[in-house]
């Protein structure tokens, strides 16, 4: 395989070389062929129809000019502090539900384009999606609380006890997801260790590329951990199937943030607020059963 090297830039951001680039943008193409990342119905049930081009097709326009992936993430923040101004007029304007769902479609869309900006001008990094994965978080929570302030109005403290119980939901099962990673990773380390002795002397580990590994999250929603994803035999009937399937896609961002835009368009605040405390309270109580159940019966 062709090795592609980061293009080196001028000193006024833009690419040094943009026959280079090109070219670099050729081979990868050639190499990897077509991509598949926008066009896998478990990760964009919704936007593949419409969003996904629209994104490619600005990550290509963009990406021999001085526009960085982090600028994209700065205009998402904006859109989404816009998001929360609007909600918290609707009690005087009617039409800010509008423009708040507007605002919250933007947002969405910049978390998209930041990342698909980032692989086309190579300029992927450590600290921008550290970035991109917590303004995610602080969006999702952001949004749920403009919400709550928007339904407050007609019901009184109700409406911030459910934000309460969405964001505690919502900790509780990120932190189950990341625990239960953890504890993956040390049973196969030190399974690795019995069977290799020398394997702690080295410092090391036989789990390459997995040290250090986190699953990527976008507009706070959590990524299957890694035996969702590649499950090796499945023992559910097809019926099972479907229902975890439907379980889990009421989970999934695309889905979530869609849905959060009707509502929000529509003037169904107390719905959208409803749904997503109701839905992470069940989703991290069903996993602390599975998790305990599954290592408990590991001991």
């Amino acid at each position: 395989m062709t090795a592609l090297t980061a293009p080196q830039l001028d000193r006024t951001g833009n690419p040094a070389n943009r026959s280079a680039l090109n070219r670099q943008a050729e081979i990868r193409q050639a190499v990897d062929g077509p991509s598949t990342r926008w066009t896998e119905p478990a990760r964009h049930p919704l936007s593949r129809w419409y969003l996904c081009r629209l994104v490619d097709q600005c990550a290509a326009a963009l990406r021999l000019t001085a526009l960085r992936p982090t600028h994209v993430t700065w205009v998402g923040i904006a859109a989404i502090i816009a998001a929360v101004w609007g909600l918290s007029q609707t009690r005087s304007e009617p039409q800010a539900w509008l423009w708040a769902a507007v605002a919250i479609w933007l947002a969405w869309f910049c978390d998209r384009l930041d990342g698909a900006l980032a692989r086309a001008q190579q300029t992927a990094t450590a600290w921008g999606k550290w970035l991109d994965a917590n303004v995610d978080e602080l969006a999702d929570l952001a949004i749920h609380a403009g919400l709550a302030y928007a339904v407050s109005d007609r019901s009184g403290g109700a409406g911030w006890m459910v934000f309460g119980a969405f964001a505690a939901a919502k900790h509780l099962f990120s932190f189950g997801l990341s625990q239960e990673q953890l504890a993956h990773q040390g049973t196969a380390t030190s399974t690795a260790a019995a069977r290799n002795p020398d394997l702690c002397s080295r410092g090391g580990s036989d789990m390459s590329g997995q040290n250090g590994r986190t699953d990527s999250v976008e507009f706070g929603c959590d990524a299957p951990t890694r035996h969702e994803e590649t499950p090796s035999v499945s023992c559910c009937t097809p019926a099972v199937e479907r229902v975890r399937t439907i379980y889990h896609l009421a989970g999934n961002a695309d889905v979530r943030t869609h849905l959060l835009i009707v509502c929000v368009a529509t003037g169904y605040a107390w719905p959208a607020l409803l749904f997503s405390a109701t839905y992470f309270n069940l989703r991290w109580i069903v996993r602390f059963w599975l998790v305990a159940h599954r290592l408990g019966g590991e001991s």
